[in-house]
């Protein structure tokens, strides 16, 4: 970004008009939309993990407030690639990229949400967050199904790494830069020899009963197996997905995960920072989460966060099926 605002800086001091269009030429040649910048991965993770703090308190209120002042859904990914890739003239009078913007006026509202006994210095322009959150939860149910059908078919572990197109088309388990051998170690040892997944939804693919076929809600509002049904995605592919993420190499994956045991598990008896391990860890992504009526795990939440920040991802249209949560 900062190699892009330069150039653009210096095409509005020079005069000669031959100049500028090189200057302008040579900060558009590139493929990414960023133009020079090669942040903008770690800046859209930083904004999705921001978005998802606090059952995605932060993400929400982004959501509403742009569809209120901007008639835009962020929620389509059409829209809020467009929105966010826009440059804006900041307080200071100088071009930016709205993507930095947008992050830097969420660090602000996470450091506040974090700091308890700080007064709200606008309080005119305080959002009802607990109403914002009841009319909201059904978002984060259709981000989960939509990074599960974006994982249908494609290596976490190498698009973990940044790897795109056809060099992520396969799963883990056909993975061979290193991805498959990760399932017989660590957190595949724990999911698979141990036990330790998720218990709140379909015992197979580990998924909430209302994304697997193999379950229907009966008239009683009971989940019931559905005779001869099969479940929706392929059964390894919530904990494969994970497995993948966190074996990669990219340590942001493993410090994000990491950061929220450490916060779950707290200080020992004597005061001292919890020494964890992969059990721990096993156990904290298989605790149950309900939200909108759906009863998922921490597991499929993290996976979603860390789908929805990859640049390869797309976000579906539709999802006709979830109209109805």
């Amino acid at each position: 970004m900062r190699h892009g605002e330069l150039i653009r800086r210096k095409v509005y001091e020079e005069d000669a008009g031959s100049q500028e269009a090189d200057l302008m030429e040579s900060r558009d040649a590139t493929s990414n939309y960023d133009g020079y910048c090669e942040n903008t991965p770690v800046v859209r993770r930083m904004i999705a993990a921001l978005c998802a703090y606090d059952n995605q308190i932060l993400g929400k209120v982004l959501t509403k407030t742009t569809l209120d002042h901007e008639n835009l859904d962020l929620t389509l990914e059409s829209q809020a690639r467009q929105w966010l890739e826009q440059r804006i003239l900041s307080p200071d009078d100088y071009w930016m990229s709205r993507l930095v913007y947008v992050l830097d006026q969420l660090v602000v509202a996470y450091d506040f949400r974090r700091s308890k006994g700080r007064v709200a210095e606008h309080n005119d322009r305080t959002i009802d967050l607990k109403c914002q959150r009841q009319q909201s939860d059904d978002l984060e149910v259709r981000n989960w199904r939509a990074a599960l059908d974006w994982l249908k078919g494609r290596c976490s572990f190498c698009a973990g790494r940044g790897l795109r197109g056809a060099h992520i088309c396969h799963t883990l388990r056909q993975c061979n830069r290193g991805g498959a051998i990760e399932l017989v170690k660590g957190l595949g040892e724990m999911f698979y020899d141990e036990g330790f997944t998720p218990s709140t939804g379909c015992e197979l693919c580990n998924l909430p009963y209302l994304f697997c076929a193999r379950w229907r809600m009966s008239s009683q509002g009971e989940w019931t197996l559905e005779p001869g049904g099969r479940c929706t995605y392929e059964r390894h592919l919530l904990c494969d997905s994970i497995i993948g993420f966190i074996s990669c190499g990219a340590r942001y994956y493993e410090e994000d995960l990491l950061q929220e045991v450490s916060e779950h598990c707290g200080d020992d008896d004597e005061g001292l920072p919890y020494s964890y391990d992969e059990e721990d860890v096993a156990l904290w992504l298989s605790r149950p989460l309900e939200l909108g009526g759906v009863v998922a795990s921490e597991m499929l939440r993290r996976l979603c966060i860390w789908t929805l920040g990859l640049a390869e991802f797309e976000y579906p249209e539709r999802q006709d099926d979830l109209e109805d949560i």
